[in-house]
């Protein structure tokens, strides 16, 4: 889906509530993630190539995200930071790679 702009919001797809895993990868347009704060049981996300993305992509508070143990991001080069609530406290494994420096500094800090 290279044209998709946002990510659905679970009422319109009901089964968003119980995903587990969410790969998101060579998705050139999209720019929001902010529906992922609906995700409460996912566990693995990995977003991949996603040139557009940026800190204020993301929901306000990924603490929502209270089932999340492995983000991995790949690839986003605009993307900075995370929210300034950083990662949700069940968060186990981060692995950054080929994105904008200061996305590897802004978690360390948290």
């Amino acid at each position: 889906m290279p044209n998709i702009t946002s990510l659905p919001v679970p009422g319109k797809l009901i089964f968003c509530t119980m995903l587990k895993e969410l790969c998101i990868r060579n998705c050139q347009l999209l720019c929001s993630l902010s529906s992922l704060q609906y995700f409460d049981s996912l566990r693995y996300l990995v977003i991949e190539r996603c040139p557009e993305l940026t800190s204020t992509s993301f929901p306000v508070n990924l603490g929502n995200l209270s089932s999340l143990k492995v983000l991995r991001i790949s690839y986003c080069s605009e993307l900075q930071s995370l929210p300034v609530s950083g990662p949700p406290p069940s968060l186990e494994t981060v692995h950054v790679i080929g994105c904008h420096p200061e996305l590897s500094k802004t978690i360390k800090k948290h």
